[in-house]
């Protein structure tokens, strides 16, 4: 009897990142400090500018944070991937920890410049759909005007907007992996061995759903306390005239988001190191 292919066990790469990240805690958290008050800055301006509405100019003031975000996140994957607790993992070897040394800066450096384009062209894509979706408002305001009603719109106009809207989905999935390209950069892989070994829809769900599992008990977990820190002032809104209610939504939102972007890029390297990698040598 034939071996049946062993199936990929999404949940427990999944517990896999969330205990990698446990188990480097203390050198992680002294390694967010600088990215953590680099996005509190940067909230602050962004409040004193009054931009919390223009998503696109918030991406421009937010690429220093990008960026060190980005440094951030190859740092703790290589900590956890290859150990390299800054200095422990030199040797004492001039000539070799020299290389060692410039191997990581080159791979550190690459993925926070990856990692800031990737998320300015998530902040251009989220602020094309705010602009051109449209908000109920607008539709209300539409069908005043004499805008068609959508029993009116024709039934192949229906159907090619469904197709589109699908196919539009269907390449969105199938690109996810582009936005993880920023984690075998970081760990020092190549590119393009990883976009060959990682060909296929299947590859992107995977990840897809990887992504979903470290980012929705944060989700819930932030949801929930976001509330009751609302509930402690009559206005809650991010505004220079509520300073405290700024500067506490500011530091949750940042340790929210490095805790997320920390523990998605190590169990994605697990997948990739334990599920792409490995079905590529066979």
């Amino acid at each position: 009897m034939a071996n049946r292919p062993k199936r990929t066990d999404i949940i427990d790469i999944a517990a896999r990142g969330y205990m990698s990240v446990w188990e480097h805690r203390k050198t992680l958290a002294q390694m967010a400090l600088f990215p953590m008050m680099v996005k509190c800055l940067t909230v602050a301006v962004v409040v004193i500018l009054g931009l919390q509405e223009n998503l696109l100019r918030q991406g421009l003031l937010y690429i220093p944070s990008f960026f060190v975000e980005g440094w951030f996140i190859a740092a703790a994957l290589r900590l956890v991937f290859y150990h390299e607790a800054w200095p422990s993992f030199l040797t004492g070897d001039a000539k070799e920890d020299a290389a060692r040394i410039a191997q990581r800066r080159k791979a550190i450096q690459a993925c926070g410049i990856l990692y800031t384009l990737l998320r300015l062209v998530s902040v251009l894509s989220v602020a094309m759909f705010v602009e051109y979706a449209g908000d109920p408002a607008t539709n209300t305001e539409g069908l005043a005007a004499g805008a068609p009603a959508p029993e009116d719109i024709p039934f192949i106009v229906s159907v090619i907007a469904f197709a589109g809207a699908t196919m539009l989905l269907m390449g969105s999935i199938w690109a996810y992996r582009y936005f993880c390209l920023y984690v075998p950069v970081a760990l020092g892989r190549s590119i393009k061995s990883f976009l060959k070994a990682a060909f296929g829809f299947k590859t992107s769900f995977h990840m897809i759903f990887v992504s979903m599992l470290c980012f929705m008990p944060f989700f819930v977990f932030l949801g929930m306390f976001h509330g009751m820190w609302d509930q402690l002032f009559t206005e809650p809104a991010l505004s220079i005239d509520q300073p405290i209610y700024t500067l506490g939504s500011a530091v949750l939102q940042s340790v929210m988001e490095l805790s997320v972007s920390a523990i998605t890029a190590v169990a994605t390297g697990v997948y990739m190191m334990d599920v792409v990698y490995q079905h590529k040598k066979k």
